[in-house]
């Protein structure tokens, strides 16, 4: 929106005609003084006086109308160049605003990316435990269930295991390291309808930090039978 005043010709006319009027009433003025120099010359200080304030009143009223008239000229050309400042400040102020709104998205998107760069390295630093079922035996009222668990992720060391509730021969408790791809036989002995476990693993991941995977081992029973999953129910980061 363009708020400047629009430029016409009609802008300075009053300064010309005031011009071109007072410029011809001296011409009159003097026109009449000479025609009338015989008279002019006899004529008192005070006639003079009258005849000078009579001739300029008209020119004094004339300059105070158009002083007025380009009074009022100036002020709506302050008034809209006022109104365009505030015009170009409102635009100015929403610019930055809008900038603003941009470093900030720039900088959320930033930060997500990082985040997500830190958790796919946090990631790629943890073990994966696999568990394969290598079938069981039964000895009295005693279950013996053997299952293959391989670390399919990143080299774990400085491990421990802890369960819930506590089993008497806990099948693993301490090892100082668990390298990748590595397998190893472990034997869960139990007795009939005994609970699920919660299986806490608490280790050093590839990157040097404690971490502890929760798994859940679930007891599925049958008549005589027994049949044992896992599944992961999360990884706690200690140093956050």
């Amino acid at each position: 929106m363009d708020l400047q005043e629009p430029k016409s010709p009609m802008r300075d006319r009053s300064i010309v005609l005031g011009v071109v009027f007072t410029v011809g009433w001296l011409l009159f003025a003097a026109i009449l003084v000479v025609s009338k120099w015989d008279e002019a010359r006899v004529m008192s200080l005070n006639s003079w006086g009258d005849f000078f304030a009579g001739f300029f009143a008209p020119l004094a009223f004339l300059w105070l109308v158009l002083g007025f008239l380009q009074q009022g000229k100036e002020l709506r050309l302050s008034t809209s160049a006022l109104r365009l400042q505030a015009h170009e400040l409102k635009q100015s102020v929403e610019q930055q605003r809008e900038l603003v709104e941009a470093t900030r998205e720039q900088a959320r998107l930033t930060m997500a990316a990082v985040e997500r760069e830190v958790q796919l390295q946090r990631e790629s630093a943890q073990p994966r435990f696999v568990f394969a079922d290598k079938g069981y035996s039964k000895t009295g009222g005693l279950f013996r269930y053997t299952v293959e668990m391989t670390n399919e992720g990143a080299t774990a060391t400085n491990l421990r295991w802890s369960y819930d509730p506590v089993v008497g021969s806990p099948p693993l408790t301490n090892l100082s390291a668990f390298a990748r791809d590595e397998s190893r036989q472990v034997v869960f002995e139990f007795g009939q309808n005994a609970p699920s476990l919660t299986i806490s693993t608490t280790y050093l991941d590839a990157g040097g930090r404690a971490c502890t995977q929760v798994l859940a081992a679930s007891l599925e029973w049958t008549t005589n039978t027994v049949q044992m999953t896992f599944r992961h129910r999360e990884t706690i980061y200690h140093e956050d």
